[in-house]
């Protein structure tokens, strides 16, 4: 079975390693995780996700801004 790939972007670590866990428990999905906004579209990118899950509100960039560079470059 291809398990579908997740991108989690939030600046929280502590949120994303319970999103994750919740995530993962299902068996179906394969999720990466990205810290630092900045990095995000880079990540976007190179992992090609099914799904972005994105923090609104984060230090350099939100998460609205966020989804718009991903959609513009993918």
């Amino acid at each position: 079975m291809h398990k579908r790939r997740i991108l989690i972007v939030d600046d929280e670590p502590g949120f994303i390693r319970l999103l994750k866990l919740n995530v993962e428990r299902a068996g179906r999905y394969r999720v990466w995780e990205e810290t630092d906004s900045t990095k995000a579209v880079d990540a976007a990118l190179k992992l090609m996700p099914d799904l972005n899950l994105l923090d609104f509100v984060m230090p350099k960039t939100d998460g609205a801004n966020l989804a718009r560079e991903i959609r513009a470059i993918s």
